[in-house]
C-alpha cells in the first residue's frame, strides 16, 4: 500500500513542479517580452497539496500547504486579485 501512496504522491508532486515552472515562466515572459498569457490557476497547487497529503512520510504530510503558497496560480494570485478588487471597490473606481 505504501508503494502506491509513494507512486501517486511523486506523480502529483512532479506535475505540481511542472505547473509551477510553467507559471513562473509565463510571468517572466510577460515581464521581459511583454507577451501576455494565462496562468494555470489552482491545478498545480491543489495537485501538490494532494501529493503531500498522500505521501507516507509524516513530515511531508505536515507541509501540505506549501504547494498552495509556492504556486503563483493559487494563493498569491488569489490574494492579489482580492486586494486589487477591494482597493477598487473602496476607492469607488469599480464599475
Amino acid at each position: 500500500m505504501d508503494v502506491l501512496r509513494w507512486f501517486f504522491s511523486v506523480v502529483l508532486l512532479v506535475f505540481f513542479a511542472l505547473v509551477v515552472v510553467a507559471n513562473y515562466a509565463l510571468i517572466l515572459s510577460y515581464y521581459f517580452k511583454k507577451r501576455r498569457s494565462s496562468l494555470i490557476l489552482l491545478i498545480g497547487g491543489l495537485a501538490g497539496a494532494i501529493g503531500c497529503a498522500l505521501c507516507p512520510s509524516e513530515i511531508v504530510q505536515k507541509l501540505w500547504w506549501i504547494p498552495l503558497v509556492a504556486d503563483l496560480g493559487c494563493a498569491p494570485i488569489l490574494l492579489f486579485a482580492i486586494a486589487e478588487y477591494s482597493f477598487k471597490w473602496f476607492s469607488g473606481k469599480s464599475k
